[in-house]
């Protein structure tokens, strides 16, 4: 399947913000996490997104996402980065259609 993160955050009033894409938050957040079990999965990740912003995707590698975005680290684990609910909830609106499919 493919997943298309090339497209801009909306604010609360619903207006798109400028800035980074999707995909390029998510390669950030990506490349900002410290799992060293997930590292090779994260790299590949984050390099097909931040070519076009398109991937193709299988549903393993969405649950690695989704899992990513949502997952609260273990006590002996360093911080993820947080991520605004507002950020947050956008990438949840693409990836859980799909997931379901």
């Amino acid at each position: 399947m493919k997943l298309n993160l090339n497209r801009q955050f909306k604010d609360k009033k619903g207006c798109e913000m400028k800035g980074l894409t999707m995909a390029d938050y998510l390669a950030d957040f990506l490349s900002a996490n410290y799992s060293r079990e997930k590292a090779l999965k994260s790299c590949s990740l984050v390099m097909a997104l931040g070519k076009n912003g398109e991937i193709e995707i299988d549903k393993a590698d969405l649950i690695f996402i989704h899992d990513r975005l949502t997952r609260i680290p273990e006590p002996n684990e360093p911080p993820s980065p947080d991520i605004p609910d507002l950020i947050k909830g956008q990438f949840l609106e693409v990836i859980v259609p799909l997931l379901t499919e």
